[in-house]
């Protein structure tokens, strides 16, 4: 005891029987001392008493003689390595003190930063657009950039955005400051409302990209934009300029337009939304109902096959067609998880038939190249 009040030690290991003080006392006195020292007990003693006082005090392993050398490298190399995270651990919390004590500031920087166009980015945006009540943005969406990720590389790609970036900061003036919103999506921002002054600025922007070219070593790229703009004190503009750009593609690209409330491409989007989180309950609550319709010879009105209909029937008892909810489950991703359903509730239909069925599957479920596998394991199960 008095050896162990005069160093530290990793691993105490005792024989639990020991002349003036046995092993459970020596342990109960070391956590007198400290409470997370990591003891090890020996004994040949097979009183269970022994084994409950010591889990009790608090062991982390307990040895019966004759010692099994498995069992016992196995509990200290158990010890060590909980102890070798724990330093670890409490290393990198003081190091992480550390950082935050010397760095706040470039922490917090380095969060509001997009780090490959030093731009700020997203996060910070949001914050502006909390503290100010009227507000202007210009969402510039740049065409076709996939294109350019695919034919030349994500590095090249980062490249010509960072190009792009330098001629955009031109742009920038005491009503507009330049964010990046992500992927190839950039922002103007003014916190006024300052419509007028938003449109000149997305003209002056597409005039001089129609007139110039980015160049990057040896490529040299037309880069045009889709420009959306919204200025207001209530709506979300983030949101609204997001769908103007989705508007403006069903015409063309390389195009500015302005929101327009309640519009007839919005009135869709949110008509979509309803729907999807509609059949998302139906689904969920069991409401799929399958109609197997028979198809009779019209000369021996004999059954030739059924013909699988599928239907949602709602609570209310209101029928929703599939003209009504396949492009809801398109657009959501579910249409797989719904056409499997179908063809799993037709399978239980015809087991232990000798009957034909039919059953429409859309292209976006053949694009999916799933079918051929599910059919087959459906057949044979």
């Amino acid at each position: 005891m008095e050896a162990y009040k005069h160093s530290e030690y990793d691993i105490v290991i005792t024989d639990i029987r020991m002349p003036q003080m046995n092993g459970l006392e020596l342990a109960q006195e070391i956590k007198k001392i400290n409470e997370f020292q990591h003891i090890i007990i020996v004994s040949g003693d097979k009183d269970i008493t022994s084994y409950s006082e010591a889990i009790k005090i608090g062991v982390d392993g307990y040895i019966l003689k004759p010692i099994d050398y498995e069992q016992t490298q196995s509990l200290l190399l158990k010890t060590a390595m909980y102890i070798n995270n724990t330093k670890e651990n409490e290393e990198y919390k003081i190091h992480l003190e550390e950082l935050v004590a010397k760095s706040t500031q470039e922490i917090k920087e380095n969060y509001i930063r997009d780090q490959l166009t030093t731009l700020h980015n997203k996060v910070h945006l949001q914050e502006q657009l909390k503290q100010h009540t009227e507000n202007t943005l210009v969402l510039l969406n740049i065409d076709n950039f996939s294109i350019i990720n695919y034919n030349f590389g994500f590095s090249v790609g980062d490249k010509i955005l960072q190009e792009v970036v330098a001629v955009l900061k031109k742009f920038q003036n005491e009503l507009f400051t330049l964010y990046r919103l992500q992927g190839d999506e950039f922002i103007f921002l003014a916190t006024s409302l300052s419509l007028s002054d938003a449109k000149k600025l997305a003209k002056e922007i597409k005039r001089y990209f129609s007139k110039s070219q980015i160049i990057f070593e040896q490529i040299s790229l037309n880069i045009s934009f889709t420009i959306a703009i919204d200025s207001s004190n209530k709506r979300d503009i983030l949101r609204t300029s997001s769908l103007t750009v989705q508007e403006i593609r069903q015409i063309g690209k390389n195009s500015i337009g302005v929101y327009r409330p309640n519009s007839e491409f919005e009135m869709l989007q949110q008509n979509n939304l309803f729907w999807i989180e509609k059949i998302k309950k139906c689904l969920n609550d069991g409401q799929l109902t399958i109609y197997f319709q028979a198809i009779k010879n019209i000369k021996t009105q004999q059954i030739q096959k059924y013909e699988v209909l599928a239907r949602i029937l709602t609570e209310d008892n209101e029928i929703i067609m599939p003209n009504v909810f396949l492009k809801p489950l398109a657009i959501s991703g579910m249409l797989t998880i719904f056409t499997k359903m179908i063809i799993e509730k037709a399978f239980e239909f015809i087991s232990n038939k000798d009957i034909m069925i039919t059953i429409n599957i859309t292209g976006e479920d053949f694009k999916e190249n799933y079918l051929v596998d599910f059919l087959e394991r459906k057949s044979k199960e």
